[in-house]
């Protein structure tokens, strides 16, 4: 289950980690009434996807007449086939350097995996791509957690920020991540800010299914996968129900079982183009 922003940062000030001061919107008026106490302040679109300010969702105001204009053109535009219809109103804040952070599961150690790189404010892909030598990955062990020596260690390269307060907010950030079963608690941008404090300016925080029974009042605030009429009917009857295209389904135990049947069936449907052409049934 995936978290809109303003349903993650609560998990990272509950570890200990600083985030903006703000309060959600949900009308212009609203806007406007968070801007006028908070000053120079960022709206952001509420929606559980990536690259909202690419899609025109981020918008920087001076005041309360800035605010309402940015949340009326903001509120009621689709990002990723999302429709927006809360705003995340958050005092600016003036940033000296962008860092990335963020713990995962990582099927490679079958392990919590840290990761962390000098350079932020941008996709992890790019990170990696743009900056190899800056993304540190440290796996964790789950029977100790983080190691604050194993962190140092790991931070070969010169860091903007007081090192030991970096090791110390990395471990918070283990914390927020086990706390709250998660499959990813992100931190993109954690910032340096101007008067030399680490703040956490935006969170992606994605729950475990299967940790929503341990964490019910939690998974309240988190926003549901989106479901084809039929999938919701599945769910209605207890049965997780993938639907895709084509016309013949798999009934299967496991997402391991399931994910080994479809792969003995794409022989067969490669044999069915060749004998049928465009009259093969798909197979998925």
């Amino acid at each position: 289950m995936n978290f809109e922003e303003h349903a993650a940062k609560p998990l990272l000030r509950a570890a200990g980690i600083d985030t903006p001061k703000g309060r959600l919107a949900r009308s212009p008026g609203e806007a406007a009434a968070v801007a006028a106490e908070l000053g120079r302040c960022v709206l952001k679109a509420q929606v559980p996807t990536g690259k909202r300010g690419k899609a025109g969702g981020i918008k920087l105001v001076a005041g309360a007449d800035e605010a309402e204009a940015a949340a009326t053109a903001i509120l009621g535009m689709t990002i990723g086939e999302h429709r927006v219809a809360s705003l995340l109103v958050e005092q600016q804040v003036p940033i000296a350097h962008e860092m990335y952070a963020a713990v995962l599961n990582d099927p490679g150690t079958k392990s919590p995996l840290l990761l962390f790189s000098a350079q932020g404010g941008m996709d992890i892909e790019e990170i990696a791509a743009k900056h190899p030598d800056t993304l540190v990955r440290l796996p964790i062990d789950i029977r100790h957690g983080p190691d604050p020596k194993a962190i140092d260690r790991a931070l070969t390269m010169p860091l903007p920020c007081d090192r030991s307060a970096l090791i110390a907010l990395l471990d918070r950030l283990y914390t927020a991540y086990a706390a709250n079963d998660a499959e990813l608690m992100e931190i993109n941008p954690l910032v340096l800010t101007a008067d030399g404090r680490l703040m956490a300016l935006d969170c992606k925080y994605t729950m475990d299914d299967s940790g929503i029974p341990r964490h019910e009042q939690l998974a309240k605030t988190g926003t549901p996968d989106k479901l084809t009429e039929l999938e919701a009917r599945g769910k209605a009857l207890g049965l997780k129900f993938i639907e895709l295209d084509g016309s013949v389904g798999v009934l299967a135990n496991g997402a391991g079982l399931t994910m080994t049947t479809m792969g003995c069936c794409a022989p067969l449907r490669r044999r069915a183009r060749e004998l049928h052409g465009d009259r093969r049934r798909e197979l998925h």
